[in-house]
């Protein structure tokens, strides 16, 4: 049996852990630098010391003319390598050019040759006496020691501090996420710390906010789509059943059966124009739109097609555009406007005339009241597919509106909408 993946490692451990190898480093190179500069400043005074002496031996042979001995009496004045001190002869022949060597029983020399007259001569220090960082190298390696134990202590410290400052609002909207109900989804998620959120926190919350508006929106038109589909698919279904059980009775004569099958006829063509509009509106983004779809034509059809399901010998539709008028509405949204506008007309509007024409840049549909109408843009009779075309204006920018008059109504749209 497999195990299990492991466990992600908290954002606060990273930072502690990060910051503690920050810390090591850190002390790690200062120690470094540290020795390297004690060991290089007592090398230096040291060899100050040699020139200081060459030059002090120099002048005092000018004087007497003979080689006085080195002041410091660990020091000795050579004119070949062969009187070296054995220790240093063996270092001193595996390596002529260097000038350090280390010798038997924690000696240390140091050398320094120069001409003179002609001939060359060697200084040869013997300074283990003068090493005093050596001397007290352990020392200052256990200070260095306790003190990189207080530097990481403190790295780790900050380094808490820092990221339970940085998770806190973090852990806050995790939280928050997580106490969401699916079924009330809320657009915006409560800003748990207003004062110490940190930009990306915020930027972070902003993103979440967008996410929940998105899903609200989708889940507004997911209902919608249900409740719409719920009302306008309901009357031609039952039209369908009512019409296919007169059909199956198989007693209807002849213009009863033509009446069925027109019913049957009407109701189909009704519940496809529906499923085109509310399938436009599940869409999750609108469509982009087109830029020449011919108007004239479109309009035509949709009376053609809504007169015939909708038979009005009292309507007369008098439509005055001009046969170059063009549309930004893709041919398929702009089918499904007219579609539901005409067939209101033909569904609900008292008998007279019935005006399309164009204003402004607008498409106005214009006809007698029904009764009862009144003044009020959302009164009856307007059907419930005007429902569905607000939802349409709400999603592709439709600019749609429903104006009415003593004894008018008149439904307009944009030719060329934008796109919310």
């Amino acid at each position: 049996m497999s195990a299990g993946p492991a466990a992600p490692r908290g954002l606060r451990q990273r930072l502690m852990a990060a910051m503690a190898l920050y810390a090591l480093v850190l002390v790690a190179l200062y120690t470094l630098y540290a020795l390297a500069f004690a060991y290089t400043v007592e090398d230096e005074f040291i060899e100050r010391a040699l020139v200081e002496e060459v030059r002090w031996l120099r002048e005092a042979h000018t004087r007497a003319d003979r080689w006085p001995a080195p002041r410091d009496p660990h020091w000795r004045l050579l004119s070949s390598p062969a009187a070296f001190p054995a220790d240093l002869q063996q270092a001193f022949a595996a390596e002529p050019r260097r000038r350090e060597f280390s010798g038997a029983d924690g000696r240390h020399y140091h050398l320094l040759d120069f001409d003179h007259a002609g001939q060359r001569w060697w200084l040869v220090a013997e300074v283990s006496g003068q090493l005093v960082f050596r001397r007290m190298r352990a020392t200052v390696l256990e200070i260095l020691a306790w003190s990189a134990l207080g530097a990481l202590a403190v790295g780790l410290l900050l380094a808490w501090w820092v990221a339970r400052a940085t998770t806190r609002p973090l852990h806050a909207l995790s939280a928050a996420v997580r106490l969401l109900d699916p079924q009330a989804l809320p657009r915006q998620l409560p800003d748990t710390d207003p004062r110490n959120s940190d930009a990306e926190v915020h930027a972070l919350r902003q993103g979440l906010n967008d996410l929940l508006a998105r899903v609200a929106d989708a889940l507004a038109r997911e209902q919608s789509f249900t409740r719409d589909a719920s009302h306008e698919l309901r009357t031609p279904l039952a039209v369908i059943v009512a019409s296919a059980e007169e059909l199956a009775r198989e007693r209807a004569d002849g213009p009863s059966r033509e009446a069925a099958l027109a019913r049957l006829q009407t109701a189909a063509d009704q519940l496809g124009q529906t499923l085109d509009a509310l399938l436009e509106l599940a869409r999750s983004e609108p469509a982009r739109m087109a830029t020449d779809t011919p108007l004239l034509p479109a309009i035509e059809r949709a009376i053609v097609e809504q007169s015939a399901r909708r038979p009005r010998e009292d309507l007369d539709f008098d439509i005055a555009v001009d046969t170059t008028q063009r549309t930004a509405l893709r041919p398929a949204l702009l089918r499904i406007v007219l579609a539901n506008l005409i067939g209101n007309v033909c569904a609900h509007a008292a008998p007279g005339p019935v005006r399309i024409d164009l204003d402004c840049g607008r498409c106005r549909i214009r006809n007698a009241a029904p009764a009862g109408l009144g003044q009020s843009q959302h009164g009856p009779g307007l059907g419930l597919g005007l429902a569905i075309l607000r939802r349409l204006d709400e999603h592709y920018g439709l600019q749609l509106r429903i104006d009415t008059g003593e004894g008018w109504v008149e439904a307009s749209f944009d030719l060329a909408p934008r796109q919310p």
